[in-house]
């Protein structure tokens, strides 16, 4: 399912997978020499890492953490799951997976019943490790989340986008970031994913931020129709910490 030749590095991380002792390990680059905006830093204290990693490790859907540290993971490695989107970051697969995941995808994305109940099951799933462990999930975007062929099983990834909740800290769950990507979600006035809003109608190759891998997987989806019928009648969820 993986293609292991497309397994390697990208711009801020290095990845290795140990296919026969089942785990997935990624090393971040910590290069100072990048653009600010490329630079991956792990800002939770190892307490709070070791909380983290203990709870991964309980009946929950993030992904089981063996080994973590400031610059390196060691997580479990389900060969049945891949990201529920597929973006550059992330395009590991082989192209006769790519194209499959990427046509049911789009039968799923249609189907309403379907997706608000995924959505409510995530955002459970996200909620529960807050309360739980003092922390969120900075990126809740659909390429942080594995998912089965039946959008059944799941966990929750990208552990290196953890941080510490706020006090006063209001966390949205957004349904466009969640299903189709943060890098399609359309944005408030502050660059922060806009809870009440759905896929942004300014997103294209032109675009600064365009990602020719994430569009070729949704290529299939009519946006304008999945925001009407789909994204936009989702029960937006929100998180308030005191």
């Amino acid at each position: 399912m993986i293609d292991l030749n497309k397994v390697s590095c990208a711009l801020k991380s290095e990845y290795e997978l140990d296919k026969d002792l089942g785990l997935f390990i990624i090393k971040l680059k910590n290069d100072t020499a990048l653009p600010l905006e490329h630079q991956h830093h792990l800002s939770i204290d190892q307490e709070t890492i070791d909380k983290v990693r203990k709870y991964s490790l309980l009946d929950n859907n993030v992904i089981e953490i063996y080994e973590f540290m400031k610059t390196k993971s060691v997580c479990k490695f389900y060969p049945n799951l891949i990201p529920m989107v597929i973006i550059k970051e992330n395009d590991f697969y082989e192209d006769e997976v790519f194209l499959k995941s990427s046509k049911a995808y789009t039968r799923f994305l249609n189907d309403f019943d379907k997706v608000s109940h995924l959505y409510n099951r995530i955002v459970d799933s996200y909620i529960d490790f807050i309360e739980n462990t003092g922390c969120y999930f900075q990126d809740m975007s659909g390429n942080n989340i594995l998912i089965d062929s039946d959008y059944n099983t799941f966990r929750i990834i990208d552990i290196f986008s953890i941080d510490k909740v706020a006090k006063n800290q209001s966390i949205v769950f957004s349904p466009a970031a969640i299903f189709m990507s943060t890098k399609l979600a359309a944005l408030d006035d502050e660059g922060k994913v806009a809870g009440n809003r759905v896929v942004s109608c300014y997103y294209g190759f032109h675009s600064a931020l365009a990602d020719p891998v994430l569009f070729k997987y949704l290529e299939g989806i009519n946006f304008k129709k999945i925001n009407d019928t789909v994204l936009s009648k989702i029960n937006i969820r929100t998180y308030n910490k005191e």
